[in-house]
């Protein structure tokens, strides 16, 4: 089982920045998720938001901003918005596995180059609520891991990844159910929780038999585990 520091440390540090993600490494994780938009400029950046107003001192869309005014910005304790190709460069360097998250469509060629140029096949995983670009980036190079993100817990698990042509599956600790994970175990499906940010909803999850656990506090859950 792997413990997978959500935006880094998402409630320990300024989420989804170096700092963040260093902050999660030195608790132990060796896993690490992130998201990814685009600039106005075609450039791939790391930030959950739609707009830069909850997590820097900014304020508008991303995709207003060209990279370079991008990163004029502050992100929290003097971070940046990191540049996805930096994170790639940063994993590979620490080990790390990296969980890319895209929050927007048509980018499933860049991400797919960025895996392919420094051979991460090994290492990451691409993962989305939009599972037709899942079923994308597997056209493009079948050998690129990806994941289904749900909230719900659909009726028949196995056959929604199926559909994706994607690997596993990524479900909320609100709504997985024992049910869910039999069906997922039995079809050889791995399962993905988010976000387990106390002891006790990480032994819970533990307990369930699933494959990663995502945290916003992983100081706080490898400490207890």
């Amino acid at each position: 089982m792997m413990i997978v520091g959500h935006r880094g440390a998402k409630n320990e540090a300024p989420e989804n920045t170096f700092l963040g993600f260093d902050t999660a490494i030195k608790a132990g994780v060796t896993s690490l998720e992130i998201d990814v938009h685009k600039t106005a400029d075609n450039h791939l950046v790391v930030i959950h938001d739609n707009t830069v107003d909850r997590t820097t001192n900014g304020q508008g869309k991303v995709t207003d901003y060209k990279l370079k005014d991008l990163l004029e910005l502050d992100a929290g304790q003097g971070q940046k918005i990191p540049i996805l190709e930096d994170v790639f460069k940063y994993c590979i360097n620490k080990n790390i596995y990296l969980f890319i998250e895209s929050k927007v469509p048509f980018i499933e060629q860049q991400i797919a180059d960025l895996i392919g140029k420094y051979n991460t096949y090994k290492s990451c995983a691409v993962i989305c609520f939009y599972h037709q670009f899942l079923k994308n980036i597997k056209e493009i190079n079948n050998k690129i891991t990806t994941g289904c993100l749900i909230h719900c817990a659909p009726i028949d698990p196995v056959s929604l990844v199926k559909n994706a042509n994607s690997d596993f599956i990524s479900i909320s600790i609100q709504t997985i159910n024992p049910d869910f994970v039999s069906q997922c175990k039995k079809a050889g499906l791995k399962i993905c929780v988010w976000n387990a940010n106390t002891p006790e909803s990480y032994e819970k999850m533990k307990q369930l038999g699933v494959d990663f656990i995502c945290t916003d506090n992983p100081s706080r859950i490898i400490k207890s585990s």
